[in-house]
């Protein structure tokens, strides 16, 4: 199936929509939820890296012995295109360039399974607008299209044809969202009837329904027997249910549809599998959890160390030496004596309050004064502020023994302050900044795909 319509690429791979004749920005649903972690993901790469080092054991040997060709990491195939060579392309012989190989084996296997699932959906968009005619599709992907159709006949549905009477209400559709700035292209919104099939019975009663609902469905394909969902499916869902806004290719809008339930339907070489889904306020609000992670990350985020001053957050009004004095006691609680680093902490503190010694007493001051001015009760009673005042702060409790080494920190510690205080505070001063100086190291931002390898590889 070709990109749907309006959907453009960035150069690092993600997805937008533009509208035709706004030219407004829509971020895809899709490339959002790519954020989502998949742990699973990554232990089937590694697998498939493994089983394609095993299956290539004795090239591999042979890359041992064989030159490094130097040209592993080139991109002279983007100049001439893959159908060509020339010697600056890497050999694909050499113990480097098999190397790379493996490590982005599951590049490759990821894309044929990619190209498997579009032509799955370009099968069913044209089984459904043509009324139920077939097209031509390689035998990988039969299966798929034999499970669809048994999906289709346990719960007794029908193709559009080009008079547009069927079960489909909409297929391969664009939805927006103005206020939040996305859309996505939704598989397609089935009518479940009550009475076609026993299966459809039992799924109306499962989420409710009457007689006939509207459900919207995205199709998944697995290549596994066994059924696997993931929970970057009901975000997926709950994104396009709240769309208000359905696009067609020209630009021309109309209200979406609101749909009963939202469901997937995962087809399998052997079997399928289709569920509902949960779309609930939670579930939305999950979603724009990760929509905010995503623009952060593709806003500011791309620059998060050293911001400007004015990115900076605002410290409560502490002195430099006491916050040295805190930062190393957060860092290193067993090993630093509280008693000298609150007595040093006291020392470091300004006296009184910074704002009655900019001038005349603040306003809270000034107004306490004058209320309370030669009286020692409110009209209602005593002032619960001058008994707060009057009170003894309560003391600590013990602190559990410290562990030999730590015991044995603390008095270095303590043989370091015996000095004077004000020195070691600059002593502890110093040492603190070292967190602020791992602060301006520069990292790069973004996948491991984006960061060593542009574009698919060139063998």
């Amino acid at each position: 199936m070709a990109e749907p319509a309006n959907r453009q690429t960035n150069p690092a791979g993600g997805k937008y929509y533009v509208h035709p004749l706004t030219n407004e920005r829509f971020d895809s649903v899709t490339t959002i939820l790519d954020l989502v972690d998949k742990a699973a993901l990554k232990i089937w790469a590694g697998m498939v890296a493994a089983d394609y080092a095993v299956d290539n054991l004795p090239a591999i040997w042979a890359a041992q012995m064989t030159p490094a060709c130097g040209n592993t990491f080139n991109k002279c195939h983007l100049k001439h295109g893959r159908g060509q060579s020339c010697e600056r392309c890497p050999c694909g012989r050499c113990e480097r360039c098999w190397w790379r190989r493996i490590a982005w084996r599951h590049e490759a296997e990821s894309n044929r399974r990619s190209q498997e699932g579009t032509e799955v959906h370009e099968a069913i968009n044209a089984w459904i607008l043509g009324g139920g005619s077939q097209i031509s599709i390689r035998p990988e992907v039969r299966p798929y299209m034999d499970q669809f159709h048994q999906w289709v006949t346990d719960y007794g549905l029908h193709p559009n044809g080009p008079d547009g009477a069927g079960s489909w209400e909409q297929t391969e559709v664009t939805l927006l969202n103005r206020q939040h700035g996305y859309a996505g292209t939704s598989d397609g919104a089935v009518w479940l009837r009550r009475g076609a099939s026993r299966l459809a019975d039992e799924f109306l009663d499962r989420v409710g329904g009457g007689d006939a609902e509207l459900i919207r469905v995205d199709y998944k394909t697995r290549e596994k027997p066994d059924e696997r969902l993931y929970y970057d499916m009901p975000l997926q869902g709950v994104a396009y249910e709240r769309c208000e806004a359905a696009m067609l290719p020209d630009g021309a809008e109309f209200p979406a549809p609101s749909t009963w339930a939202r469901a997937v339907l995962q087809l399998r070489p052997e079997s399928y599998t289709f569920k509902a889904m949960l779309s609930d306020d939670d579930a939305f609000v999950a979603f724009l959890g990760v929509l905010t992670t995503y623009r952060w990350i593709n806003g500011v985020g791309k620059k998060p160390f050293d911001p400007p001053l004015g990115q900076m957050p605002i410290r409560a009004h502490v002195s430099d030496t006491a916050l040295a004095v805190m930062d190393v006691a957060e860092d290193d609680p067993a090993g630093v004596d509280f008693a000298a680093v609150q007595e040093a902490i006291e020392l470091a503190l300004e006296p009184g309050c910074y704002l009655c010694e900019m001038g005349d007493p603040h306003e809270v001051h000034r107004t306490a004064q004058e209320h309370f001015a030669g009286t020692e009760d409110t009209p209602d009673g005593p002032d619960p502020l001058d008994s707060w005042l009057s009170e003894e702060e309560p003391p600590l409790p013990d602190l559990p023994p410290l562990p030999p080494v730590a015991q044995a920190q603390k008095a270095r510690v303590r043989a370091a302050i015996s000095a004077d205080l004000a020195a070691n505070a600059e002593l502890i001063k110093a040492a603190g900044s070292v967190t602020a100086a791992t602060m301006s190291s520069k990292f790069k931002v973004g996948s491991p795909q984006l960061a060593l390898l542009d574009e698919p590889l060139p063998f």
